[in-house]
């Protein structure tokens, strides 16, 4: 009766030994393919600076660029930002960028879109990294690529110069307007 009970622990600890053996290999496996989809991306931000008004937004365009043979799945966003005063719109990376980009393929357009807040003061600056996250399927979500990015706010335009600015140009458009019709003659009678 020992004798059945040790070749039982035996028979079970052997097939312990091939589960750990093959759950060891998966772990393996897919440790040694994450690096292998984040190196197959390429991901640059051009250019990296940009400038906005307060209460505005700034598009940051930029290139990403499939290194592979395999098909990459580019599953979100996440942005890492120096200053509360600027937040990364997190609706605009899904709008502009494909979700999947195929081996040998290469995206150029916008990225994302960055908010400045309106209290954000003229001068004041921001710096970032955003994080492209994804691999080899719709629910992976590792870092692909990495880019820095950097903000500055910028005065918005005088509300007065813009109307004054529009009205002489609306009446410079009449005054020629009736000129060519022959409405307005040369001379000071």
């Amino acid at each position: 009766m020992r004798v059945m009970h040790r070749t039982f622990s035996a028979r079970r600890g052997a097939g312990l030994l091939p589960r750990a053996a093959a759950a060891a290999l998966l772990l393996l496996s897919a440790a040694v393919a994450a690096p292998a989809a984040h190196a197959q991306l390429l991901f640059s931000l051009t250019p990296n600076v940009r400038g906005g008004t307060p209460g505005g937004s700034v598009s940051y365009t930029g290139t990403l660029t499939n290194q592979g043979s395999s098909t990459i799945f580019l599953n979100s966003l996440v942005a890492n930002i120096s200053d509360p005063t600027f937040s990364v719109d997190p609706f605009s990376f899904f709008s502009y960028v494909p979700a999947t980009l195929a081996g040998g393929a290469t995206y150029s357009g916008a990225i994302f879109d960055l908010q400045i807040e309106t209290g954000a003061v003229p001068g004041q600056s921001g710096s970032g990294v955003v994080s492209l996250m994804g691999g080899t399927s719709g629910s992976a979500n590792q870092t692909l690529a990495n880019a820095d990015f950097f903000i500055v706010v910028t005065p918005a335009p005088p509300a007065a110069a813009v109307f004054a600015v529009c009205g002489a140009a609306i009446a410079g458009a009449g005054w020629l307007r009736r000129r060519r019709q022959g409405g307005i003659r040369g001379g000071c009678s």
